[in-house]
């Protein structure tokens, strides 16, 4: 597995600033947010990164890629995001979580919260690893029985609290990618690797933070109304109502799918349409009205808050 392999994950919304046969630096465009993720690769079918970066709360890797017999571990050394498959299972990742997904990868979006994320992640190809390790390191069947018998055997997503062995490691890995220890970041991502393994067998009953189907539609459609009716005034209970699903589920799902409490986030849409309508010549006046803002005054409030300025200076 190589860069190219996984460029449309990252296409949308970063650029290419570096690459060389050692790693590629990939930076997030302005318009979406801010940060930059290292990507090592470390075997033929495997691939290691370092990724801090933020994106805006509007802003998701919204992509269709498939991609078979993978095997995914995010470890989140601070903030959160969340990764929304296909099919609709919805995960929500924290600081000291390690998500990790096997089998068949049909990944349709993801997302930062408002405080960014920071971690150290795997890609691999399973059939290519496989090779690679009896390959380049002539184990046994016996020697790779560990790797073969663990994750490679299993399709399933599964969340992990990290453990002090996890911690530990990564904490040595990361100073060896601030480093730019190329050998010594192969020789641990293979260490860290088998203990994703044993750590997934030992979890993988346990899927916490994972959202039925019918509830995430339900949590998007809503999301959807938002964007499409920026002027509308729905409190929490008039949405709960319109779309069937109870109102603690919007509280408590809705910002772990998308970072942010509801209205949060739906003030975050508003005060974006806002600016795009100032910035295309609309009085304030009209532009309040536009976001559901009566009262220009408290629409002023609102958006110098947001944006640090008032709406007439922009």
């Amino acid at each position: 597995m190589a860069y190219n392999d996984i460029r449309p994950f990252y296409s949308h919304c970063f650029e290419t600033v570096i690459q060389d046969e050692h790693h590629t630096v990939l930076r997030v465009l302005p318009e979406f947010g801010a940060g930059q993720i290292i990507i090592f690769p470390i075997l033929p079918g495997m691939l290691f990164y370092n990724a801090h970066y933020w994106l805006k709360p509007v802003t998701g890797l919204q992509v269709g890629i498939n991609y078979n017999d993978m095997y995914l571990v995010h470890y989140v050394l601070s903030g959160s995001a969340y990764t929304r498959s296909e099919d609709g299972l919805v995960a929500r990742i924290h600081a000291g979580d390690c998500l990790c997904y096997s089998g068949d990868f049909h990944f349709a979006e993801g997302g930062t919260s408002a405080d960014s994320i920071n971690c150290l992640s795997f890609y691999l190809d399973r059939t290519a690893v496989h090779q690679s390790l009896r390959e380049h390191y002539q184990l046994s069947d016996e020697e790779m029985a560990g790797y073969r018998d663990t994750f490679m055997t299993e399709k399933k997503m599964v969340l992990i609290a990290a453990d002090h062995a996890v911690i530990e490691r990564n904490a040595r890995l990361l100073e060896y990618i601030e480093n730019c220890d190329i050998l010594k970041i192969k020789a641990a991502t293979l260490d860290l690797l088998m203990l994703y393994g044993e750590l997934f067998n030992q979890y993988k009953g346990k899927n916490d933070r994972f959202y039925p189907k019918d509830i995430v539609q339900k949590i998007e459609a809503i999301a959807q109304h938002m964007a499409a009716y920026p002027d509308q005034k729905d409190t929490l209970d008039d949405l709960a109502e319109q779309f069937n699903i109870n109102k603690t589920y919007i509280k408590t799902i809705f910002k772990d799918i998308y970072g942010l409490p509801p209205m949060r986030y739906w003030r975050s849409l508003r005060m974006a349409e806002a600016k795009s309508l100032l910035e295309a010549g609309t009085p304030v006046l009209d532009t309040a009205l536009a976001v559901g803002y009566d009262n220009p005054s408290k629409f002023a409030q609102v958006f110098r808050k947001h944006y640090g300025c008032l709406p007439s200076k922009v």
